[in-house]
């Protein structure tokens, strides 16, 4: 059984996943704290991740669940 984390990188090395995909991971572990409790930013909700990053985190999201797909 995998670890209860919502590390995505600890995640991924647990996996094996190829650079690709680990860098996507890291991309998507990089916002996390902000994504899940954007209170603590000291921001506006809304402000505490750009719509640049929001595009980076959608593109590199879709492709790691098009990596799933394949493996499963």
């Amino acid at each position: 059984m995998p670890p209860r984390t919502h590390d995505l990188e600890l995640l991924g090395k647990e996996l094996g996943v190829s650079d690709p995909i680990g860098v996507d991971l890291e991309t998507l572990a990089s916002s996390f704290d902000v994504a899940r409790y954007p209170d603590d930013a000291g921001v506006p909700s809304e402000d505490a991740i750009s719509e640049d990053v929001a595009g980076k985190h959608t593109a590199a999201a879709e492709r790691v669940l098009e990596w799933v797909a394949k493996e499963l």
